[in-house]
């Protein structure tokens, strides 16, 4: 029961999500602590228009979270004395301590519309607690882990992912109502300026206050490389797509690294090379030396060069016998071959010093981690795995099987890309696709036959392009688009449909669930009326 509420709190604040109306309010920015990791911003009237196009109601939606026990009723939502038109904003934040370890804070901020009828809902949910006074503000502890505050403005609920910190969710609310705007996001220019940019969700990442968590990499130089660097982007639900655009800005310390070495640009042969029809690959091009810059700075390379060279080799080796030019590439066998294990692969590391590259392998080899048969390669002594390592001049490749890497290096039949596919790789320093819905087809033939959630997830799924662009040191950009089959729809529409027709499925196999036997195994004693009891 301890949950309940935080599961509550989860429930109602996501359909207020969805259900509020577009209007800026940089104010509530000042309620969120500069060291957060994430922050989620949501353009609620467009994504509420958009959730309407697919002709289903919000109502409808609502609907589907009451058949969570710990869902509140739709009425009591709208009637709570939270402003539904205005946007909400939602963080998390990470924090840790040896007694307790790893604790991960969740807050929702929202506007306030009527205070009394807020009072009045959220004591309902609290049990009829005793609404108490924090100096500026009034809060009610929701459980253990849950805190709920608001003033003349905001409603903010806090919870904690970790029990045994009783505190830190009050802790986190009394912060986030007392702190300065110079200890606010909103004192931050970049967060202001992606506040800025149009898109139906604003996202917000801050990547030393993850790191600031662990206790190991904080006592490092690591935050030093991360300290004032952040991701920022919007995401835009389309007709057919969902675009995520999103641009990693960098200090001075990472940025001073970077541009040492010129970003490089993904080489298409490495891809194309590859027989037959590519279901998906993943393609980097990167300067090796920048991990050589890193683990120096961090002050690592002793210490991975103390390991290393036991086996004959630096890490200065590893990095030069590579030149950073890396793709993996997979295809299914066939049509008619529905088993997942049914899958071509194959790993192409292109080889940058040759001398560096032999004596790395030779390194691995005498200690007995790789072994060699000619240019091929197996792990250990005996192998075993189910594919192959060989070699060539210009690369090392693990692949399914010798034939693939035989049909691969000889270049005879290289593989068909899609066309808007193609035209991307030129200028990518990272690019990658997976056809989504081929490999749905492949999961829904061999284990889900019959399944209504399969069969709608291939008629909503189409694929997913990810890349980035070459990086000039100080900044980068890339695109995260996922398609859908319907292109004239809005996908924001195609996937709320989706999402009903996986809810109504598992309502439908709750209701029809059948208890599992106390011992596993042992299928008999389900039968006999648990008599063992």
């Amino acid at each position: 029961m301890k949950n309940k509420s935080f599961s509550l709190l989860f429930a109602v604040l996501s359909i207020i999500v969805i259900t509020s109306c577009h209007e800026k309010t940089p104010q509530l920015a000042l309620y969120i602590p500069k060291d957060v990791s994430t922050v989620l911003v949501v353009d609620t009237k467009t994504i509420a228009d958009k959730i309407n196009s697919s002709g289903i109601t919000l109502d409808s939606i609502a609907n589907m979270f009451n058949k969570n026990k710990n869902a509140k009723n739709w009425e009591d939502v709208k009637n709570s004395g939270i402003d539904l038109t205005m946007p909400v904003y939602i963080f998390n934040k990470m924090n840790s301590s040896m007694q307790a370890g790893q604790n991960q804070e969740v807050g929702f901020i929202a506007s306030v519309k009527d205070k009394t009828k807020l009072e009045a809902f959220l004591k309902k949910q609290a049990g009829n607690a005793t609404v108490q006074s924090g100096g500026a503000f009034q809060y009610l502890q929701l459980d253990n882990n849950a805190v709920a505050g608001w003033n003349d403005n905001a409603v903010i609920f806090t919870g904690s992912s970790n029990n045994a910190m009783d505190s830190s969710s009050a802790q986190l609310l009394k912060n986030c109502f007392t702190q300065s705007e110079s200890n606010s996001v909103a004192s931050i220019d970049g967060f202001k300026t992606m506040l800025a940019k149009k898109g139906d969700m604003q996202i917000w990442v801050n990547p030393s206050g993850s790191l600031a968590a662990l206790p190991m990499l904080g006592m490092t130089k690591i935050n030093q490389l991360y300290e004032g660097s952040y991701t920022e982007g919007v995401v835009n639900f389309e007709n057919g797509k969902i675009i995520a655009d999103v641009e990693g800005h960098f200090n001075k310390t990472m940025s001073d690294i970077l541009q040492k070495y010129p970003s490089k640009e993904v080489k298409k042969d490495m891809i194309v090379n590859f027989p037959g029809t590519v279901t998906g690959f993943v393609a980097f091009a990167f300067n090796p030396k920048v991990v050589v810059d890193i683990l120096h700075f961090l002050g690592f390379d002793t210490m991975a060069d103390n390991y290393v060279s036991q086996m004959g080799f630096t890490t200065t080796d590893v990095m030069n016998a590579i030149s950073g030019d890396i793709a993996l590439m997979y295809s299914q066998n066939s049509s008619e071959d529905t088993s997942l294990s049914g899958t071509n692969f194959l790993f192409n590391f292109a080889i940058g010093d040759k001398v560096a590259f032999d004596k790395v392998m030779n390194g691995l080899v005498s200690k007995n981690v790789l072994s060699k048969n000619g240019n091929q390669y197996q792990l250990g002594m005996f192998g075993g795995h189910g594919f192959v390592i060989e070699t060539t001049n210009d690369a090392l490749l693990i692949a399914s099987s010798d034939d693939l890497v035989k049909s691969y290096t000889t270049g005879n039949n290289k593989a068909s890309l899609p066309a808007d596919i193609d035209k991307e790789i030129n200028g990518k320093s990272m690019l990658g696709y997976f056809d989504i819905n081929s490999l749905i087809g492949k999961i829904k033939n061999s284990d889900t036959t019959g399944n209504k959630t399969a069969e709608a997830a291939k008629s909503t799924f189409k694929n997913l392009v990810f890349y980035s662009n070459k990086s000039d040191g100080n900044t980068s950009s890339g695109i995260f688009e996922l398609n859908f089959v319907n292109q004239d729809e809005n996908s924001l529409a195609s996937l709320v449909k989706f999402m009903v027709v996986a809810q109504n499925e598992r309502n439908l196999r709750e209701q029809n669930r059948i208890t599992p036997p106390d011992f596993p195994g042992d299928e008999s004693d389900s039968t006999q009326g648990n008599s063992m009891h």
